[in-house]
């Protein structure tokens, strides 16, 4: 006889690979076909010389995670409007087409659809905040570069701490300066909005010389000709000066004042009052690291290079860190001997004196590949773009972690809804009395 439980039980169903895998796995390894650079040189595009990304085996291991959050922070302000947008139409598409089906196939909507819509929808927005929150606050490794050469040295020359009124509360000079380690860089400035309370924590703090970690460098973030600038120099006038007040107020001459310009910024007014006094441009930012500024360095990039070349100016990058996000967008390589063993004092003058002596050669901008958004045409495509470069910038060591996530989580829920129904089949069939 056979056994109605048996019969009754849900029969074994070999499982196809469901699409998403498939999907990435394949974007993962064709993407490896036409492989990018992780960094490139901001002025020509090409991979840097000398310079390597370096990711630490956590942020291999975790690489699906790693890799998104820094595609994520690498964008402009415009572009994650248009990632935004593009999520919300396509979450819509989707979901208007299932209920669609469910029409067709049930005769009608029921009320119960739309609270289940209701609740997709809910769900959806609460992902996308929890990936943002994670992207601007977790703890997270951080990719790092890596100079071959003993006379390079990765300076950022804007950031800051919680002395700016716009700064994360908790971030501190020392979390500054874990944050730059992490990256790669060699020295860093500390520039907060008019206040020198940061930078006097940062310098009471530093190593004895620059080899044994990063060394915080003392600067200001103040207005100067209605534009915002770095000011590099001395941190003697512990008050909230504005510039024209600080460089009168110090020991040395006005001359050792100098003025880098800042993006988002007034490229054509900053060329006319570059040489006004007290203090001397000596650089202009190429890269700014937030979202506004990733706008003006995708938006501005030829003109900002073509008044460097007027001018014989720097070319500088700045994180514009204010304790959010752990990925840096681009380092000012410089050259200069001997660095390691320098103080602070030393190394500041050293960089300050090759920048006004070396003009546009004393830096090498590196940055992070990344999509850029500069025009309506290519704001639209942000998030195939900046997916595509994202996987075309992979190591094989990410590579090969990406796929080991995607499969051991379709095995792993292959797993579960075995599990469900085995325990389905042990059930006893429902009995149903007879009818009278």
């Amino acid at each position: 006889m056979t056994d109605p439980v048996a019969e009754t039980a849900p029969r074994a169903v070999r499982a196809r690979p469901p699409a998403w895998a498939i999907a990435i796995s394949a974007a993962v390894l064709g993407s490896a076909v036409l492989p990018a650079p992780p960094l490139r040189d901001l002025l020509t595009n090409d991979p840097p010389a000398g310079a390597q990304l370096v990711r630490p085996a956590l942020y291999v291991f975790f690489a699906p995670a790693s890799n998104v959050l820094d595609a994520l922070t690498l964008l402009s302000l415009w572009q994650h409007v248009a990632l935004t947008v593009t999520l919300v139409v396509l979450f819509a598409l989707w979901r208007v087409t299932r209920m669609r089906v469910a029409a067709r196939d049930d005769g009608s909507v029921r009320r119960a659809a739309w609270r289940t819509e209701a609740r997709a929808a809910l769900l959806a927005i609460g992902l996308f905040a929890a990936t943002y929150v994670v992207m601007a606050a977790a703890p997270r490794p951080m990719a790092a570069l890596r100079l071959r050469d003993e006379s390079f040295v990765a300076v950022d020359f804007h950031s800051h701490t919680n002395a700016s009124y716009d700064a994360r509360p908790g971030f501190s000079a020392e979390e500054n300066r874990a944050w730059h380690q992490a990256a790669g860089y060699g020295a860093a400035y500390v520039s907060d909005h008019h206040s020198f309370r940061g930078v006097h924590i940062a310098l009471a703090t530093n190593p004895a010389t620059a080899g044994d970690t990063t060394m915080l460098l003392p600067a200001l973030e103040a207005a100067y000709q209605d534009q915002h600038v770095i000011v590099l120099g001395s941190a003697h006038d512990a008050g909230t000066a504005p510039v024209r007040v600080w460089a009168n107020a110090r020991s040395t001459s006005a001359e050792d004042v100098g003025l880098i310009l800042t993006i988002p910024g007034t490229v054509a007014l900053f060329a006319h009052t570059r040489t006004a006094p007290p203090a001397r441009a000596v650089g202009i930012e190429i890269s700014d690291g937030g979202p506004q500024g990733l706008v003006a360095s995708d938006r501005k990039r030829a003109s900002i290079i073509a008044l460097a070349d007027r001018h014989d100016d720097a070319l500088l990058t700045g994180s514009d860190n204010h304790g959010w996000g752990r990925t840096a967008a681009a380092w000012s390589v410089m050259t200069i001997p001997g660095w390691r063993g320098l103080s602070a004092d030393s190394l500041d003058a050293r960089i300050r004196a090759t920048l006004v002596t070396s003009g546009r050669r004393a830096v090498r901008p590196i940055g992070r590949t990344r999509a850029v958004g500069g025009d309506v045409p290519a704001l639209l495509v942000t998030a195939p773009a900046a997916a595509w470069t994202m996987l075309r910038a992979l190591s094989w060591p990410e590579r090969l972690s990406w796929i080991a996530w995607c499969w051991t989580t379709v095995a792993i829920a292959s797993a579960v809804r075995g599990v469900r129904r085995r325990r389905q089949s042990r059930r006893p069939p429902i009995a149903h009395s007879a009818s009278a």
